[in-house]
Order: structure tokens, then C-alpha cells, then sequence
């Protein structure tokens, strides 16, 4: 969009009828369109394919003047002008039965009027090292300075073009160390002509990265500030005129780092949005959707400096790629927009609610043991869950808590903490009928389980469990209890049994002889699920460290939990 509020659109089409204004430049069929909108949308300023439909556009900008700048992927046959930086299609190869068309990224201008001022391939950019199976050219994002020139954010490369088309002023790697790792899908330039990438690395997890004016690396987050622990993908940037840094996009992460958020994830794809300062701080970060299938697309500041974000939502009926999502046949969508305040974090900050034994964010379920995470907490920490007060563990470090059990039933939650009598930002969370996570010996959430053998030993590779023997795990976060749990009471008298059935797998295999009790254990601050397993038959699965999990609900204690087995003493390890 345009200083006046017209609307500029670009994209392909095949229609024979594709409306198209008077004079307009129009030498194809089918390909690429460009059409401006007056700011009430019921007129076209003026429109016309521009490209054929070897090309296939992905990024467009606006100058203060009313030109229009596209990038994307060509294949070849684009409207090359004299004089432009490179003029020479990709090259593709002849294979046995047909021909491999090359492919470039490419820049092209349009000035108000929808006249061509410049098209121009990018040479496949040699930047940087390219990773196996990579695609050289592709453009994904662009922006313009106040001068004209057009900066284009692509697979592992960021490139400046001067403001006639007619050179390259500097080309980078998007990953500070110019391994062609980092792809970039959002651009975003400040005043001084800094450039802002945003994107996804090679270990699939979102980031952000500062260029200054002459090209030089200035930052990158890379898997850290907005890293979680699964796929994590920014899609959108911004900066605001004191150098704040906006990045929105999807994950599917349950430990994206929050800080002062609205909510938390309410679905196994979501999306996300943080503010970062300018110096990669982490400021705000928060989770963004509902239970839907949430997919962010953009990002743009409104004229009070607002992050506002748009996206689509989907129902389960869709194909999961990372933090993509691709709708199937018969999948409903629906076009989403919000607007957020980053301003006012508090100073006693809720970030979010970690299930002990998983250090997960999970869901909150009744009386799950749960550590909060925020700011300025202190000994009198209390947090509220729909102004019903947890019981508060004492003496556990990092505010601790067991949920009430009165959320039972319940869907979500509004959660606040009070501290030093002030109240901390309200956090929407999930709550649900279980959310186990499993404890480990370490206290991480990974590795070897806190175990014991049937001898009453700790399990260890000195000390596996034998096939057949019992071997004794705890978890929290089994939900309700029968009989049902009461509020206020760390230790129970008589131990429960959860009121939902759980699943045991030890080393993939089903568990058939399992017990399961919730009260007092020995060295637990209030009361845990006990889980007494008898190691079933291994299988094909050799003896060793092993895969443990609990499943309760649908949904899985968390990956990485392990035990240590050995086959029983009537079936020795066979010799090698």
C-alpha cells in the first residue's frame, strides 16, 4: 500500500478474461499480474501481466513515488531492459527426456503509472555457499529505500540493488557465517538503511539478522532468542523508528522462549509473535491462535508503531511441514487479523507455566505440578488461575505450584501472579484433562528417567532393569484423580489412582502389566504419579537405553525420557 492508501497486488493468472486497463503493457496470455486498487477498491489505477508464467512472483514493495518493485523466482523469459544488471535467463540442462528449466531471482520495477522502468535478473548469487539440493535463485521478500534502491531477501542470500536496476551495491550471506544455511522469507529496512531478514535456519528454527548499510552482519539470532524446540519459522518483519525489531510467524514448538505474553499455544501448529530491541533482546514474545490450525503470513506497523498480523486458519484437515501447513481437499480456511500492544510490560512479568517434571509449557491440568517463569517474583509469589488460588510449594526455588483441581473441565484459563502486591501481566492458558510430563534425573526433562529397579536400585546402564523385572518411574500431570483431588492438600493420605487411563510404552513396545498410584513420593514436593512397569519383551529392539513414554488423553508424556534395560537372565544377550 501507497502513502494515499492505494492497494498493489501482484500474482498469476491463466484467465483469458483477467481484467486489465487501457494501455496497459499486456504482450502475455498468462503469467504474472500487477494491479493497483484506488484506496476504496473499486477502481483500478491500472493493470497488466507483465511476465509470462515462467515466473512466479512472491514479494512486492511500494517507493513514496507510486512504484511498485516484484521479486520471486523466473525461469527465464523475463522483460529484461537495456542497461539492467544482468540480462541473461538461467541456464537449464537437457536430460534424457526433457529439459530442466534453471532458475534465478529477479527484480522488477513498475513506476506509478504501471510503465516497466527496469527488470532484471540476480545471477544466482554467489554470495555464499550453497547447501546440498539448494535452489540458487529464488527471492522470497523485498523492500526500497528512500533513494530507490531494492533490496531482496532470498534462499540464503540478501542483495542490493541501486536505484536503476543497473547494479549490484552489495550481496550477503542471511547466516553470519556464510554457509548458505539460513533462508530468508521477510525484509524490513530502518531510516539509516539498515536491512532486517527474518526467516528460518538450517536447523529450523526462526530468526532475525541486522545488515548495516554497507552490507556487514550486525546480528543474528540464530537458534537462540527465538528458538524453540521444534520447527520454528518467521514469515514476517518490521522495524519501528527507535530500532525495535517485530518478527512474526508459525511454529510448532510447546517451548518457543516467551516473555510477557498474552497466551500460550492452544495447538499443535500455531503461530507467533515477538519484539525484539535493537540490540536482539528479547522484549515481548507471545503465542498467537486458537485451537484452529494457526498460519501467520504478514506483518506491518500501524502508524502508532502496533504490530498487526494476518494469517489464515485451518482445520485438521491439512498436511504438516515443519511449521507449514498445506490444506487438503475438504479443508476449511478462514482469513484472520490481529493487532497487538507491546508496550507496558509490567515489572512483575508472567512469561509461562512449566510442567515440572517436563520443563515443558504444556497445558495446565488439575493438579499438576507446574514452575512459573516471569520477573521480579519474590518469596510471597502466588499465581491465580481464573481467580482461584494454586496451592503455592514452598521452599522450591522458582515459584512452584500445584493447578487447582477445581479447573477440572475447564478449556482454558486466565492466569496472573501477584508478588510484593503487584499483580503481573494476565497469560491465557490451555488447560486439559492430562498433560503428563515424565521426571528425569537430571531435572531437565531429558535423558536417563528418575528410575528405580525392582531391587529398589537406581536405574542406570550399571544397574538396567532386567526383561520381566518392575521397574518404578514418576510423572506429574495426570489430571483428576478417583477419588477426586482436593485443593490446599500437598500430600494426599491414601494415594489416588488417575481417573483417566494411561498408556505405557518401554522401548516402543506396549506395556501390559502396569500400576499407577498418585500421593506422597519420597523427595517430591506434593504429590506425583507413580508408574510401576514390568519391562515387557524386547522385540527387535536391542537392550540398552530405551524409549519410555506415557500416553494419557491422546497426547504423549514428551520425547527423550529414557530408562536402561537389559534382556532377563533367562534369555542372555546373545554373543557377537
Amino acid at each position: 500500500m501507497d502513502q494515499l492508501g492505494n492497494a498493489y497486488v501482484t500474482g498469476t493468472t491463466a484467465s483469458p478474461d483477467f481484467p486489465t486497463t487501457q494501455g496497459a503493457s499486456n504482450a502475455y496470455a498468462a503469467g504474472v499480474f500487477m494491479l493497483r486498487l484506488n484506496p476504496g477498491g473499486n477502481t483500478l489505477g491500472y493493470s497488466e501481466i507483465v511476465t509470462d508464467n515462467m515466473t512466479q512472483p512472491a514479494g512486492i514493495a511500494v517507493d513514496a513515488d507510486g512504484s511498485a518493485y516484484i521479486t520471486g523466482t523466473t525461469a527465464g523469459d523475463l522483460p529484461v531492459t537495456p542497461g539492467a544488471y544482468f540480462t541473461t535467463p538461467p541456464a537449464g540442462q537437457q536430460s534424457l527426456f526433457f529439459y530442466l528449466y534453471g532458475s534465478d531471482a529477479f527484480v522488477l520495477k513498475l513506476n506509478a503509472s504501471g510503465a516497466l522502468s527496469y527488470a532484471t535478473y540476480a545471477n544466482q548469487p554467489q554470495c555464499c555457499a550453497m547447501p546440498p539440493g539448494a535452489v540458487p535463485g529464488v527471492g522470497n521478500a523485498i523492500a526500497v529505500d528512500a533513494s530507490g534502491n531494492a533490496y531482496i531477501a532470498g534462499a540464503h542470500f540478501l542483495l542490493k540493488f541501486n536505484a536503476s536496476g543497473s547494479g549490484l551495491v552489495y550481496s550477503a550471506p542471511t547466516d553470519p557465517w556464510g554457509h548458505g544455511t539460513y533462508v530468508g522469507k521477510a525484509i524490513a529496512l530502518d531510516a539509516q538503511g539498515n536491512a532486517y531478514v527474518a526467516g528460518q535456519t538450517g536447523a529450523q528454527h526462526a530468526y532475525v539478522s541486522k545488515f548495516d548499510a554497507n552490507g556487514q552482519a550486525v546480528f543474528n539470532t540464530g537458534n537462540q532468542a527465538l528458538a524453540g524446540e521444534q520447527n520454528d519459522s518467521a514469515q514476517g518483519v518490521a522495524v519501528d523508528s527507535a530500532g525495535n525489531i517485530y518478527v512474526a510467524g508459525n511454529t510448532t514448538s510447546q517451548g518457543l522462549p516467551l516473555r510477557s505474553p498474552v497466551q500460550e499455544a492452544f495447538a499443535p501448529v500455531t503461530g507467533f509473535l515477538a519484539e525484539l530491541n535493537n540490540s536482539s533482546g528479547l522484549h515481548f514474545s507471545t503465542y498467537v491462535g486458537d485451537s484452529s490450525y494457526f498460519q501467520v503470513s504478514g506483518l506491518a506497523l500501524d502508524p502508532s508503531g502496533n504490530p498487526v498480523l494476518c494469517g489464515n486458519t485451518y482445520t485438521p484437515q491439512v498436511i504438516v511441514n515443519g511449521s507449514q501447513i498445506y490444506a487438503q481437499t475438504g479443508a476449511s480456511q478462514n482469513v484472520w487479523v490481529a493487532k497487538y500492544d507491546t508496550s507496558g510490560i509490567p515489572s512483575l512479568r508472567l512469561d509461562s507455566l512449566r510442567n515440572l517434571a517436563s520443563q515443558l509449557p504444556v497445558a495446565a491440568s488439575p493438579g499438576e505440578l507446574v514452575t512459573i517463569d516471569g520477573g521480579g517474583f519474590a518469596a510471597d509469589a502466588q499465581i491465580f488461575f481464573n481467580d482461584v488460588a494454586p496451592t503455592m510449594i514452598p521452599g522450591a526455588g522458582a515459584p512452584t505450584a500445584i493447578v487447582p483441581y477445581a479447573l477440572d473441565g475447564q478449556t482454558y484459563a486466565v492466569a496472573r501472579g501477584q508478588s510484593g502486591g503487584q499483580t503481573s501481566n494476565p497469560v491465557l492458558v490451555p488447560v486439559a484433562p492430562a498433560a503428563l510430563g515424565i521426571f528425569t534425573l537430571n531435572g531437565t526433562g531429558a535423558g536417563q528417567a528418575l528410575a528405580f529397579n525392582q531391587d529398589g536400585t537406581p536405574n542406570s546402564q550399571t544397574s538396567p532393569a532386567p526383561v520381566g523385572s518392575v521397574v518404578t518411574f514418576y510423572a506429574t500431570g495426570a489430571g483428576q484423580t478417583t477419588p477426586p483431588g482436593v485443593d490446599g492438600v500437598l500430600d494426599r493420605a491414601t494415594p489416588a489412582s488417575p481417573a483417566l487411563p494411561i498408556t505405557v510404552f518401554i522401548a516402543y513396545n506396549y506395556v501390559s502389566s502396569v500400576q499407577f498410584s498418585v500421593g506422597p513420593g519420597h523427595g517430591f514436593p506434593a504429590d506425583v504419579l507413580a508408574v510401576q512397569a514390568t519391562v515387557p519383551p524386547l522385540g527387535i529392539q536391542p537392550a540398552g537405553q530405551v524409549m519410555v513414554e506415557l500416553v494419557e488423553n491422546g497426547v504423549p508424556s514428551q520425547a527423550g525420557v529414557t530408562i536402561w534395560i537389559s534382556q532377563s537372565s533367562s534369555t542372555p544377550n546373545p554373543q557377537p
